[in-house]
């Protein structure tokens, strides 16, 4: 068996166990089986990249589809079990939460935020190293990133994914850097109790919604097929420089 069929039987076969009650339609619909690698290289092929660069791109897009079974599939379903479910079974609500029930969300808080930006830092190590044959070699891989996005012909393609830095530059802002860098940011919570949920899980959002179809038809030579509101100018337009 190849390297690329035991990656992904691995995943099917984690899936499979995971979803076997689940009606087949249902299950073929979960988010991690539509990041399809096979499909990936069939995009790198027809884009003409580099053969040489092919087992270091299916490893990177290996990385970010493993990342996004540990989010999708993982934590978010452990949070909703050791979390939502007891919320719900005792008529509380997150302001009402016990302190030990606040403490396990508040621990469940600060793994989602560390490995929502590892999602984002895979996906750009991934771009970067299809275009380059390298990985990012910089201190500060978003910063990096971003700056080849906007001053690098080779990288304009991709200029379809320039509005996400202020979605991750916000999200360090509020969760990442506080909390792993300065004073806690989830401490507040203690006396708070003001922290949606959603807004941790953001990215993750974006991500689900139309980033790898995108990357697969970018890959190709095409243009990106599906935005986000962040690509539309006052007019309520797509900004025709993401639709290259």
């Amino acid at each position: 068996m190849t390297m690329l069929g035991a990656l992904e039987l691995f995943i099917t076969n984690a899936l499979d166990e995971k979803y076997d009650a689940t009606p087949p339609h249902w299950a073929d619909m979960m988010g991690v089986r539509k990041l399809d690698l096979r499909e990936f290289v069939e995009s790198f092929d027809a884009g003409g990249y580099p053969a040489e660069r092919t087992r270091g791109a299916v490893t990177r897009a290996y990385d970010l589809k493993l990342q996004y079974y540990y989010l999708a599939e993982v934590d978010l379903g452990t949070y909703n079990q050791v979390y939502s479910a007891e919320i719900n079974n005792r008529g509380l609500s997150n302001e009402t939460a016990t302190p030990r029930l606040l403490l396990i969300r508040l621990s469940q808080d600060q793994s989602l935020i560390g490995k929502m930006r590892v999602l984002w830092e895979r996906l750009m190590n991934l771009i970067y190293y299809v275009e380059t044959g390298k990985d990012i070699a910089a201190r500060s891989k978003k910063k990096a990133f971003f700056r080849w996005l906007e001053t690098e012909t080779v990288a304009a393609k991709w200029r379809y994914f320039q509005p996400y830095e202020q979605v991750i530059a916000q999200y360090d802002d509020k969760f990442r850097t506080p909390e792993f860098h300065k004073s806690s940011t989830l401490r507040r919570e203690i006396l708070e109790r003001s922290l949606d949920i959603n807004d941790l899980i953001e990215p993750l959002n974006y991500f689900t919604n139309g980033i790898w179809s995108n990357i697969i038809s970018i890959t190709k030579g095409n243009g990106p097929i599906s935005f986000h509101q962040i690509h539309r100018n006052s007019n309520g337009e797509i900004d025709p420089r993401y639709r290259k």
